[in-house]
């Protein structure tokens, strides 16, 4: 079973997410473990890491067992160890390799139930609540590591010696290694384990540089193989806040800990020519085409794309705000005819991808030459020949102008306005326009 059902591939990565998992398969963990997926935010990581896994369970679920984990959802832990081992577990079966595996994971966390006391402690207490952290650390095992770390809490601070026992413990790296190789091995079931670790670039830096560190010290072993789903910009960034690290020094060090990095394929490098019939691609195919595949909403998402650089992610914003703007009219939002659509779209982009905009357009604080510039018109333009306003610059400028004006003034700038693509409507829409900018302190 996936993650969860895959949407349409609609960009044809899935030839790209089958030819990695060959090349996943073939190489040896000392290879190419752990290995990076490298996309930029909103480009597709998580899918496609979800697609990877997909491929895994179609075509080698003999040789190979892979998990996926989203470890963003984990990074309140203070340790990301406990977090992976969390997650290992869930992976095994209520049967005895539970109780072998807690046992094998005692010998892991030892370095830890020392210098970490209240550390396990606190994790007893706080995650008493449900979900897989209540079977871990409600069962005995876990009671008993407990109280192995306040034991050893209160004699180290009545003797010495229990001190030099703290750093013999942690010294016994080996030990630990051993202990994660076992834990890999009771999971993988004689398979190879490629586990995929994703939205690592969304946890908190020290959470996820730990991961990293952890992952590299602990769990390099035969039969297992890390993916590691990340921004790298962002991981560098992280690293350089962390540890005061700038530029190539913060990339250097992140080098240091993987051995491989698949670049998230471009979507536009494959059948699509430009970046903006991929975003209109994706906008209609979340938003089911029918009256929205119009030129004002085309042109309009061309210009989003090239001079915003809107990501997929933001895309699909700008639809779910749509959706919501329906609910908020009860089902009556207007979606049909082609400035119907483009009003609906630029009141989503104002909404959900430039709201700073919306508010300064809600208080009067701007006027319509500053709107307009946001969305690609200057005025300076018509000193140059061959420079037209866009259509849907076109549709937006008599509403703009209306709704900046005062109030005695609207019905005569109203009737300056020729009857072009608004019709007979340009009053009711202005009107309109006022009342969902008054939306526009809630709507995010």
């Amino acid at each position: 079973m996936t993650t969860q059902e895959l949407p349409k591939d609609i960009f044809k990565r899935k030839v790209v997410a089958q030819r990695m998992c060959k090349i996943i398969a073939e190489l040896e963990p000392s290879t190419i473990s752990p290995l990076a997926l490298d996309g930029s935010w909103g480009s597709g990581k998580t899918i496609h890491a979800q697609r990877l896994k997909e491929e895994f369970e179609l075509k080698y679920n003999d040789t190979i067992k892979c998990i996926y984990w989203n470890a963003s959802e984990s990074d309140f832990s203070e340790n990301p160890i406990l977090a992976l081992v969390a997650s290992l577990y869930q992976q095994i079966p209520e049967n005895e390799k539970r109780k072998e595996f807690a046992k094998r994971a005692l010998a892991l966390f030892s370095g830890f139930l020392i210098g970490g006391s209240s550390f396990l402690a606190n994790q007893y207490i706080n995650y008493q609540t449900g979900g897989v952290w209540n079977s871990i650390l409600s069962s005995k095992f876990w009671q008993k590591a407990r109280d192995c770390a306040k034991w050893f809490h209160s004699k180290a601070k009545k003797q010495e010696e229990n001190f030099e026992r703290v750093l013999k413990v942690f010294s016994e790296e080996e030990e630990r290694i051993k202990a994660a190789k076992e834990l890999v091995n009771i999971v993988r079931e004689d398979k190879d384990l490629v586990y995929i670790i994703d939205e690592l670039d969304r946890c908190r830096p020290n959470f996820a540089l730990k991961m990293l560190e952890s992952i590299k010290h602990l769990f390099s072993v035969d039969k297992c193989k890390f993916i590691l789903v990340m921004n790298k910009d962002s991981v560098a960034s992280s690293i350089e806040k962390m540890y005061g690290l700038k530029g190539e020094a913060s990339e250097s060090y992140l080098d240091k800990y993987i051995k491989m990095t698949f670049q998230l394929p471009s979507i536009f490098q494959l059948e699509y020519a430009t970046k903006s019939k991929c975003a209109k691609t994706y906008f209609m195919h979340l938003i089911g085409e029918g009256d929205w595949n119009n030129i004002l909403v085309r042109d309009f998402l061309d210009f989003l794309i090239d001079e915003k650089s809107i990501s997929l992610r933001e895309v699909e914003k700008m639809v779910s705000t749509i959706v919501f703007m329906d609910k908020v009219s009860n089902g009556k939002l207007d979606k049909t005819g082609d400035f119907n659509t483009f009003f609906i779209c630029y009141l989503a982009y104002l909404f959900a991808l430039n709201h700073n905009l919306a508010i300064e357009i809600a208080s009067k604080k701007t006027d319509t030459n500053f709107v307009l510039d946001d969305i690609g018109w200057h005025q300076d333009e018509l000193k140059y020949p061959g420079h037209t306003m866009p259509k849907y610059v076109e549709c937006l400028k008599p509403i703009l102008d209306i709704y900046f004006s005062d109030e005695e003034d609207k019905d005569t700038l109203i009737a300056t306005y020729p009857k072009n693509r608004h019709g007979q409507e340009l009053g009711r829409r202005s009107l309109l326009f006022e009342q969902w900018m008054g939306y526009s302190a809630f709507m995010l």
